[in-house]
């Protein structure tokens, strides 16, 4: 299985989008694998949270726009991952779907542990943490903040063969993903948005179960392949905490500012 993992700039319409996917979907599918193409967190529209915006971009499962989506997967045998604005009844989320191969909706996961600007325009998800199978492995879905909640902890699933985060985050990618992707005893790979006045830095990466960094991109635009055929190796609790433990002694600065910057949003 080829996982693409992407630094995404999106672009005015939902259309051009598409559009823009399609091309990276051409340019980049491997023949004769799987290709899984991973977009991060809202990554159609702008990580924009006024309640107007919100409810003008916010569209459902079954909508003329997510069925353009499965049509590009059908079409080019592909899996598509993205968040989106899910509109659901009478409820909005901030979620991300993951789209089969064959066009099939396999998984929908809702962010649960959200910020506090989120929390005015969102509905809160079941769970900071999320699983299904495909293709006999399984997978977990976490997007941005998720990860540093206790709902995470609680519900991460031991045997996870990957995790991916979505994200929209404009922090030090060396520090957060070199944090995170060392947090979980899963392969690791996460995707986020880029925009050309860099607000957004692209940051992307791809870790082993060991917590090693296999990829890393940042402040461009950006696509990292990952040929995911995986081992199963049991990872010691003592050495993923001291992973942790030294490279937060490491960047205490970074540490710092990244916790403040958490609390203000």
């Amino acid at each position: 299985m080829i996982i693409h993992t992407m630094a995404f700039m999106h672009l005015s319409s939902f259309d051009d989008n598409t559009k823009k996917l399609e091309n990276c979907i051409i340019e980049f599918s491997v023949l004769g694998e799987t290709n899984l193409f991973f977009l991060g967190e809202l990554i159609f529209t702008e990580y924009n949270l006024d309640e107007q915006y919100i409810q003008l971009n916010k569209y459902s499962l079954d909508s003329p726009k997510m069925l353009k989506i499965i049509d590009l997967a059908k079409k080019y045998d592909v899996c598509i991952s993205f968040g989106y604005i899910e509109s659901f009844n009478d409820s909005t989320y901030n979620s991300q779907v993951f789209i089969s191969n064959v066009g099939q909706i396999l998984h929908n996961h809702r962010k649960c542990n959200l910020t506090k600007k989120e929390s005015l325009v969102f509905e809160k998800g079941d769970k900071a943490v999320s699983s299904f199978m495909f293709e006999g492995y399984k997978f977990s879905v976490s997007i941005c903040y998720d990860m540093f909640s206790d709902s995470f902890k609680n519900n991460y699933e031991k045997d996870t063969d990957i995790l991916f985060h979505s994200l929209t985050d404009p922090q030090d990618g060396r520090f957060t993903l070199g944090f995170t992707g060392r947090y979980t005893s899963s392969y690791f790979v996460a995707s986020n948005r880029y925009d050309s006045l860099n607000k957004y830095n692209g940051h992307i990466g791809v870790y082993s179960s060991l917590g090693s960094r296999l990829d890393f991109s940042m402040n461009k635009e950006e696509v990292l392949h990952f040929n995911f055929n995986p081992k199963k190796i049991k990872r010691s609790k003592l050495l993923l905490y001291l992973k942790i433990f030294f490279h937060l002694l490491r960047f205490p600065i970074r540490t710092i500012k990244y916790v403040s910057w958490s609390m203000k949003n």
